[in-house]
């Protein structure tokens, strides 16, 4: 019985109730140590070096390198810091909960995953911030390549215009020998070449195919509508971007016309007239004014 005492107060109350506990403080101890004191240690000794640096000369490649260490140290972000203080945090209240379990099965598997996530936040911390900072500089990185892209469309463009241009100068040396007047001359005469062929063309393809009675007039309906589709496949090829505009013009005047409330056949001159105009005007915007004189020409040729 005196040995079985013994034994039982060397086995169970020494090691059970002293060495278990002690072993638990122990590893907090040292994880106290090697995440708050080492850290701090490692701080107060860089201070003190740089302190006692601070105004002797050094050599020329010593000065570099003492620069650039200056520039990565400005240049260290802080959130290292936030995420290490929060794996200390995580690992000390996991390793607290680990090594100090409950009855409580929730705060035992509490307590693992604690512990687990913060060896694991202690391990990479640095490599988190590193990958939500190369994320967002990615981030940027494309947006500047959409900026670069867009600048370089633009930049195209102008060069295009410019690469025109210079074929248009080049033109006007060689053929009329630097005589801007006489190469304005020159464009406005096969500008009226191109406004009369466009009509009588389009005088022509009406003649053709929509003209059937042989009367000369186009009647409001399933005639007109025709005519516009003829139009359509024979000139949309060359204004792709624009027809529409131009037809819608053309539509528009013959609605302001002074017989078109009562549904007047549109003779062929008119048609041919205001199409052409449509066409061969250079900028959209201005056929509505062309079309309305056109139209308001034929209507007092018509009174006439």
């Amino acid at each position: 019985t005196g040995i079985y005492s013994l034994y039982c107060d060397a086995s169970r109350v020494a090691v059970c109730d002293g060495a278990l506990p002690t072993l638990g403080w122990l590893v907090l101890l040292q994880a106290l140590l090697g995440l708050v004191c080492l850290p701090a240690l490692t701080f107060t000794g860089s201070q003190f070096l740089q302190s006692v640096s601070e105004g002797h000369q050094f050599s020329r490649l010593r000065q570099e390198d003492h620069a650039d260490s200056d520039e990565e140290h400005e240049d260290f972000n802080p959130l290292y810091y936030a995420i290490y203080a929060f794996a200390v945090f995580t690992f000390v209240v996991g390793a607290f909960m680990y090594f100090l379990p409950s009855i409580s099965i929730v705060r035992r598997l509490t307590g693992t995953l604690l512990y687990a996530a913060g060896i694991f936040l202690l391990m990479n911390s640095d490599l988190l911030v590193t990958f939500a900072r190369l994320h967002y500089q990615m981030d940027r990185f494309k947006g500047n390549n959409n900026n670069f892209e867009k600048s370089l469309t633009e930049q195209a463009g102008k060069v295009r215009e410019l690469t025109r241009a210079a074929k248009g100068l080049d033109t006007i040396s060689k053929r009329f020998n630097g005589n801007v007047k006489q190469a304005i001359k020159e464009v406005e005469r096969l500008s009226d070449v191109v406004r009369s062929d466009i009509k009588m063309c389009c005088k022509n393809l009406l003649r053709l195919y929509s003209d059937a009675g042989g009367d000369r007039v186009l009647v409001p309906g399933p005639e007109l509508e025709k005519t516009f589709s003829m139009m359509r496949t024979v000139f949309a090829g060359v204004f792709r971007k624009d027809y529409d505009l131009r037809e819608k013009s053309v539509r528009d005047a013959l609605q302001q016309r002074p017989g078109a409330a009562r549904n007047e056949p549109i003779s062929e001159m008119l048609f041919a007239d205001l199409q052409s105009a449509a066409l061969s005007e250079p900028d959209p915007k201005k056929i509505p004014s062309v079309a309305k004189q056109i139209v308001d020409k034929s209507a007092k040729s018509v009174q006439r």
